[in-house]
């Protein structure tokens, strides 16, 4: 898992230092990147032994490691419901990103909060009977490994969230079809809707290969934790949990546009092959843009997806 850290903490790096990606996309890309890097980092030093067994620093350090995966997986929930929101297309429903986003982090951070404060009231008190109750500490730095402990406390929440997901995701593919099928008799002179279109088409592919990457990894969990641990099944996750880190980099900061934002933020000129690789892609978009203009009709789905954000 540490493996992939260095790759998350220069994903956080990239979108932190340049300010055109530090919009709400980018800001809830962080937050995810941030939860899942802390994550990865304390539960590697948990597995390392570096924490004595049900010290308190072990008991700190499993809480946070059921804290940082939490949020993890609920930003990414909140990306699968933004491009969503995007693509349904609401009348007469507009809001700053500022608003939106603090109304996201109230979700995405407050949840995970509560399912710590849960956890920790169980713990600590007599609400629940001990068979109920994750015992952080007591045989792991982790909840206790018991198949119910682990069901409610991780994978029930998990699996409600994947579900979610799985509805987003496949509703926006939906409508996105079927906006594609309605733009070839789109009317004249509407470029900024369809370049705001086709740029939420892309996020909307970004948000699905990402989702795609961390549900086969958190899918291959379940599956291992299902059967008991089966060896190959452990592995095969275990080298899932290794690339994660660079898959997601590669998806979100190797591309074309952040390759040149970052040569723009400290002052790098492109080589001759990168600006010709630019150069085309921009006649490609335009190409596509205009293609668009020559057909004509009034498509409401186009003009309130670009009136959602």
């Amino acid at each position: 898992m540490l493996l992939s850290v260095p790759f998350l903490l220069l994903t956080l790096l990239v979108y932190a230092c340049i300010p055109e990606l530090r919009n709400m996309h980018g800001k809830s890309l962080m937050c995810y990147v941030l939860g899942l890097s802390v994550g990865y980092t304390v539960l590697s030093m948990v597995q390392l032994r570096v924490f004595p067994g049900s010290s308190l620093s072990c008991v700190i350090s499993g809480y946070i490691v059921y804290f940082s995966f939490m949020v993890s997986f609920f930003w990414l929930n909140v990306m699968s419901f933004d491009i969503y929101w995007t693509f349904k297309g609401v009348t007469g429903v507009r809001s700053s990103e500022t608003k939106k986003f603090l109304f996201y982090s109230l979700y995405a951070w407050g949840c995970p909060i509560m399912l710590v404060l849960s956890a920790l009231v169980a713990d600590n008190t007599d609400i629940l009977p001990p068979y109920l109750r994750p015992q952080f500490g007591t045989t792991r730095c982790l909840f206790v490994e018991n198949k119910l402990i682990e069901f409610l406390y991780l994978y029930m929440p998990l699996l409600i969230l994947v579900f979610m997901n799985v509805v987003f995701f496949v509703i926006t593919a939906l409508r996105i079809y079927k906006t594609q099928c309605e733009t070839s008799v789109i009317r004249r002179g509407d470029s900024k809707r369809h370049t705001k279109l086709d740029n939420d088409r892309d996020r909307f592919g970004l948000y699905l290969r990402l989702f795609i990457v961390m549900g086969v990894t958190w899918s291959l969990e379940i599956i291992s934790w299902a059967v008991d641990n089966n060896a190959w099944i452990f592995y095969v996750s275990d080298v899932c949990n290794c690339i994660q880190g660079f898959l997601i980099f590669a998806l979100f900061v190797l591309k074309q546009k952040i390759k040149r934002l970052i040569y723009k933020k400290f002052g790098i000129r492109e080589n001759k092959q990168e600006q010709k690789k630019s150069s085309c892609s921009t006649r490609t978009t335009a190409t596509m843009v205009s293609s668009y203009h020559e057909s004509k009709s009034d498509n409401p789905l186009v003009t309130q997806s670009s009136n959602a954000m």
